[in-house]
C-alpha cells in the first residue's frame, strides 16, 4: 500500500501514573496502524500482559488480539508492536491497550496511524 502524505499521519497517547491501563484509540476514520510503543518508568516485577486488540464496529464476538506479552517476564521497560504488513481499520473500528499494572507503574503509550 502506498504510503500517506505527512498530514495524514496521526499520533494517539496517553499516561497513566496508577493503576490499570486502558486505552482505546479514537481515529474515527479508516486508518492504518503504523505502531504501537509503550514505555513504563521502571520495569514491571508482577506478572500481567500488555494486550493490543481490535475494537471491532462488528461486535466484541470480531475483536482480536493482535499482541501480548508479559513484560515483567523479561524486565521490559519498553514494548514496541509494529505490524509486519499492512493492518487496515474501517471507520470507528479502533484497537484497545492494556495492561493490569498492578506495580502501579507510570505507563506511556503511543500509536501511530495513517489516515485515509
Amino acid at each position: 500500500m502506498p504510503r500517506m502524505p505527512a498530514d495524514a499521519l496521526l499520533a494517539k497517547t496517553t499516561q497513566v501514573t496508577s493503576g490499570a491501563l486502558s486505552y482505546t484509540t479514537n481515529f474515527s476514520n479508516r486508518w492504518r496502524l503504523v505502531s504501537v510503543t509503550v514505555r513504563w518508568n521502571t520495569a514491571p516485577t508482577t506478572s500481567g500482559n500488555l494486550t493490543i486488540t481490535t475494537d471491532d464496529t462488528a461486535g466484541s464476538a470480531y475483536d482480536t488480539v493482535l499482541y501480548s506479552q508479559d513484560p515483567s517476564s523479561t524486565s521490559a521497560t519498553s514494548v514496541s508492536f509494529i505490524p509486519e504488513g499492512d493492518l487496515l481499520f474501517e471507520k470507528n473500528t479502533e484497537i484497545v491497550i492494556a495492561h493490569s499494572n498492578t506495580d502501579n507503574r507510570t505507563i506511556s503509550v503511543n500509536v501511530r496511524g495513517e489516515v485515509f
